[in-house]
């Protein structure tokens, strides 16, 4: 640019002094020719027409008469000539005294100037001189000046090269890591001021960048539910280690590959597909023996969908809670639907008529009983209900299980002798838990009733309490008839019955090994059992000590 720019100015100036050389030349050339004129004029004054004899003019002279007729021509025959009292010089020097005209010639590519000066006696005195127009000078000059415009440029392209290399050295030279400690020009320091405080600027906003980046990477490798970032095209841009352990594929194989790489279930896949079409979906997937929840979100900056995400929560426990819960709905219905059919039947047996008096009390000793078993049912099922949403609203205290243990083989000691079962308590002293002595009495009433409904006639319970230096230990060992090892983990579950005939007969909910399981929860206890068919069973409940006070 700055090389055209410089050729520009080079043409418009020789242009000019051309211009103006030309016509100062020209102003020369009429000054010459009116001396030359005035001369001539007062030769033929005192000389006559005698004066031209052997005269060899510079320029073209031409005499002519009054009536325009040549009376000399220095360059041709006056004779020959034709009249000239119509020319523009000679009609303004007879109207002036003097006159000027030019003429161009554009087959030869010149012009004459004329200059006219008015005699004495009426006739007209000419000088004229041929000249080359501009144009022609200029065309004629052209080459010349071509040659010396690019003369002119290529020694300026050469120093300006070398110039501007000088010039740029310093800054190509300047170390971008450490711009202060750079030796240029003081006409950089305010450059080197704002690169300094954009390096400043830039170190900072990339120590943010970086410090964000790896908290996310950090929060997102740390959450227990699996994460997926995919873009338009299904490319996986970002996981963490949960999804990699779900499906067992290792990281360096799966960024930046297709989705399908990583898995090829379908319900995966159709989250997958209606997240990039701007939908939220969910879905419920099975992988091995655990449940879970996929949910895919569109990802949009700006109005643009550029590809979307996708959760997986690990759902097994909620859907077992919900299989539990309807089992349990299934099993309560069941357990209340009995004794109230019983019930039912036995009151409309007697609306009948058809029960002998002498058979009354009889009858009504079982709709008594078995409306005492429904009440217990429903007092079971509360009591569990409110241990199973931890809706307790009682508050925590120390509580001493030794004295706790003592109470509840006082209560259960008729119920031992019916059975002819000995209840032995053997503990320590100071044996404190942190607990709800309603909840805990129930535990191991619960527990020591099963001990003693399910043991032998003759058999014995035996009821401990041990102080650890951080837990309190309680034991319940009955003489009993034990539980298959397939069937222990079991018995804890609601409504489950080792031995169902014998459980109706002792009046059993099957709930009760289900309360004790949620309290050990509800109080952060343990459970330990050890049981043998035929010889008896043994369980154990670890709780945390309480602090001495």
């Amino acid at each position: 640019m700055m090389m055209l720019v410089a050729a520009l100015v080079l043409i418009v100036s020789m242009g000019a002094v051309l211009f103006f050389t030309y016509h100062y030349f020209e102003t020369r050339s009429m000054a010459m020719m009116q001396n030359e004129a005035d001369y001539i004029a007062h030769a033929l004054k005192t000389q006559g027409i005698s004066y031209f004899t052997g005269l060899n003019p510079k320029n073209r002279v031409t005499w002519i008469a009054a009536d325009g007729n040549v009376l000399y021509d220095s360059d041709a025959d006056a004779a020959a000539m034709e009249n000239h009292a119509d020319r523009p010089e000679v009609l303004e020097a007879q109207k002036n005294g003097v006159g000027y005209a030019q003429r161009n010639s554009l087959t030869f590519g010149s012009k004459t100037l004329y200059y006219a000066v008015l005699m004495e006696d009426g006739s007209i005195l000419r000088v004229s001189c041929e000249q080359r127009t501009i144009y022609q000078l200029f065309l004629d000059m052209l080459e010349l000046m071509l040659c010396i415009i690019a003369i002119v440029l290529a020694f300026g392209a050469v120093l300006s090269y070398k110039t501007a290399k000088r010039i740029v050295a310093p800054i190509n030279e300047i170390d971008l890591e450490h711009p202060e400690e750079s030796e240029t020009y003081d006409e950089l320091s305010p450059l080197l001021y704002r690169m300094i405080k954009q390096k400043h600027n830039i170190a900072a906003q990339m120590k943010a960048l970086r410090a964000s980046r790896d908290e996310l990477n950090a929060i997102i490798k740390n959450m227990s539910e699996g994460f997926l970032l995919i873009n338009r095209e299904k490319k996986i841009l970002a996981l963490n280690d949960s999804v990699l352990e779900l499906f067992g594929k290792p990281n360096g194989e799966i960024i930046g590959s297709h989705i399908i790489v990583l898995s090829r279930n379908a319900q995966l896949l159709s989250v997958v597909d209606q997240a990039l079409e701007g939908e939220n979906a969910e879905a419920i997937v099975q992988i091995g023996t655990k449940s879970y929840e996929l949910m895919g979100n569109p990802v949009e900056i700006e109005g643009v969908r550029n590809g979307a995400t996708v959760f997986i929560l690990d759902v097994t426990e909620r859907a077992q809670a919900e299989q539990l819960r309807r089992r349990f709905s299934a099993n309560v219905s069941h357990e209340l639907k009995t004794p109230l059919t019983s019930i039912a039947g036995y009151a409309e047996i007697m609306q009948s008529g058809m029960v002998k008096d002498e058979d009354i009390p009889d009858f009504a000793g079982r709709i008594k009983q078995e409306a005492t078993r429904l009440i217990h049912l429903v007092e079971d099922i509360i009591k569990l209900s409110r241990l199973d949403e931890k809706n307790v609203a009682l508050e925590k205290e120390r509580v001493d299980m030794l004295t706790l243990v003592n109470r509840v083989a006082g209560l259960l000691a008729k119920e031992a002798s019916a059975k002819h079962v000995d209840i032995t308590v053997a503990g320590e002293e100071n044996a404190y838990v942190l607990g709800v002595p309603v909840i805990l009495e129930e535990m191991i009433y619960n527990l020591c009733d099963n001990a003693i409904k399910y043991n032998k006639q003759g058999g014995n319970v035996q009821l401990g309490v041990k102080a650890l230096d951080k837990s309190v230990e309680v034991t319940v060992c009955d003489t009993g008839i034990g539980i298959e090892k397939d069937e222990q983990e079991k018995v804890f579950e609601r409504f489950y019955r080792v031995d169902k005939s014998h459980s109706k007969q002792t009046g059993g909910t099957g709930l009760g090994l289900s309360i004790v399981k949620h309290g050990a929860m509800f109080h952060d206890a343990k459970i330990e059992m050890d049981s043998r068919v035929g010889e008896g069973t043994c369980i154990k409940l670890i709780f945390k000590r309480a602090e001495q006070q």
